[in-house]
């Protein structure tokens, strides 16, 4: 097993065996299955990808990891992306706020992967979520890359302090039998671009009970500025089951 294909399982791998150790009857996990199709200007051709990923919520506290692979036929990448996240829900006032920290793991070609990692804090009401943060990428030149090239020196570089921002609207209340949001932000479960690439989220669900519920996701991702009509770069749509187990 090569050693980015281990990076990519080590934070699902942790997590799960924390889930077994730990779950008590007054935690929550929500185990989410998914499926991607889309297509964007630097493609040859359509994406399918599939998704897992899973989260543990104990009092404030939860943590959640996620691993995406590439199911296209004669797909270069399988193993493509990985993301591990911790976040802890608190209140100033009358204000619902959360903490989160996350870090990513990208394998998208043969030459470079790239790591991402930061922090932001969630406003959340009703109806109205507004995430403010900081991240840093890294794109790292793999080893068959410097091999192949015969490359020296200059192996990595780093983008640092990047601003992250989530804006969004739903119509009903997260705990409704459905619901309807859209949202602005440079961040996807396994993507984070910069902050003047902002990409345009619809997303609906619906419970089938208590337990189970479906939701749907399109994404307009973009290549420039805020004018989404003229820096077109691609789409993204999405769907899925997620449970919930515990309490």
């Amino acid at each position: 097993m090569n050693k980015h294909l281990l990076i990519i399982l080590k934070p699902l791998i942790a997590i799960t065996l924390f889930l077994v150790c730990n779950f008590s009857s007054h935690a929550q996990i929500n185990p989410k299955l998914f499926i991607d199709f889309g297509k964007h200007n630097a493609s040859n051709d359509y994406i399918v990808n599939a998704g897992v990923s899973t989260s543990y919520k104990f009092g404030k506290n939860k943590i959640g990891a996620g691993v995406l692979f590439d199911i296209k036929p004669n797909s270069e990448k399988f193993f493509k992306n990985t993301f591990a996240e911790i976040s802890r829900d608190f209140k100033i006032k009358k204000y619902k706020l959360n903490a989160n920290a996350f870090f990513m793991y990208n394998d998208f070609s043969n030459l470079v992967v790239e790591y991402d990692w930061g922090v932001f804090v969630g406003l959340n009401n009703e109806k109205f979520k507004f995430n403010l943060g900081l991240f840093s990428k890294i794109f790292s030149l793999t080893s068959y890359a410097i091999t192949e090239y015969m490359i020296s020196d200059n192996y990595c570089f780093a983008e640092n302090f990047g601003l992250l921002y989530c804006i969004s609207y739903q119509i009903k209340p997260d705990e409704n039998i459905y619901n309807l949001s859209i949202a602005i932000t440079n961040k996807d479960y396994f993507l984070l671009t910069r902050s003047t690439n902002p990409m345009l989220k619809i997303y609906t669900n619906y419970r089938f009970s208590e337990d189970l519920m479906w939701f749907a996701e399109a994404w307009l991702k973009t290549s420039g500025s805020f004018n989404l009509s003229i820096n077109y770069f691609g789409f993204l749509a999405r769907t899925g089951l997620i449970w919930q187990i515990g309490k």
